[in-house]
């Protein structure tokens, strides 16, 4: 049990996977359009994720992550910035060390600057939890602020199609099925909230989600098909293959939000495409 906080000095240097794995990585996660940085760190801080301080820095400037597994009293804080690592070159210092702040839960007197006094509400909520992993970006991009306010609805729906079997289990989110109430999968809750200015709150429950694209193929398929492989002995896959025929001059496949056959133009579809890549970064995601 800390009785203080402490600080835990780290060194860190870029992988050396940066220089010889980051072009082809790039150019296959971002499919040809907007390509992340090379910014792929492996160390001391790998305890937060490799994948997260990836997309962290395409969406903005700084980055803090905090961290509490279940096994362990305390809370471990790291902050990352642009800034800091251009101020650290400007001054000839050591670019690539950092601290990591030992802290209790709900201790936010380390928190001093106005532009960041939403963080003691977070900060506070701590004190209920056993485990939680918390990523805070400031200094977002112009263009992904953009984004996120004029199509909420939008990615919204797209993060819907990337958990979707997380949220309601294996069958999917079926229009005729039972209720699922003793299913293990209820206790699963994403909630995505936008907080403006001067406008009322957007706030959306995936699992409140009908027109995600999972959801279209289960409850458009004209028929499915389940299988089950065994692989190498040991593994098992399974899935279901769903059939959307051609009926009557007419496409009976759902559109796709990413590539819509109309409503976005090139430009549009790019961004959307390239931010929900760093989005499922960010929360742990899965194709």
């Amino acid at each position: 049990m800390l009785l203080l906080a402490t600080k835990e000095r780290i060194d860190f240097l870029p992988h050396y996977d940066t220089l010889v794995k980051s072009g082809m990585y790039e150019y296959y996660a971002s499919e040809g359009q907007n390509p992340l940085l090379p910014r792929s760190l492996n160390s001391d801080i790998s305890y937060f994720g490799v994948g997260g301080k990836q997309a962290v820095f395409f969406v903005g400037q700084s980055a803090r992550m905090i961290s509490k597994p279940a096994a362990s009293q305390d809370v471990h804080e790291l902050v990352l910035s642009k800034e800091d690592f251009e101020k650290k070159e400007k001054n000839k210092e050591a670019i690539y060390t950092g601290f990591i702040r030992n802290r209790k839960p709900s201790d936010s007197t380390h928190i001093t600057s106005d532009d960041e006094r939403f963080l003691h509400n977070l900060i506070l909520e701590e004190r209920d939890k056993e485990s939680f992993t918390a990523v805070v970006i400031t200094g977002v991009q112009p263009d992904h602020m953009q984004y996120l306010k004029n199509y909420f609805h939008l990615w919204t729906r797209q993060l819907a199609h990337i958990y979707h079997y997380y949220i309601h289990g294996p069958k999917g989110n079926e229009a005729n099925a039972v209720t699922k109430e003793t299913s293990p999968f209820n206790n699963i809750d994403i909630q995505i909230s936008m907080f403006e200015k001067g406008k009322v709150p957007k706030i959306v429950n995936l699992r409140e989600i009908k027109d995600d694209m999972q959801t279209l193929y289960i409850n458009t398929a004209a028929d499915s098909f389940a299988f089950k492989a065994h692989v190498e002995e040991e593994g098992i896959v399974e899935g279901i293959i769903r059939y959307h025929p051609f009926l009557y001059d007419k496409e009976t496949y759902p559109d796709d939000p990413c590539f819509p056959s109309n409503a976005l133009n090139l430009r549009n579809r790019q961004v959307l495409c390239t931010t929900l890549k760093v989005i499922q970064h960010l929360v742990g995601g899965v194709s």
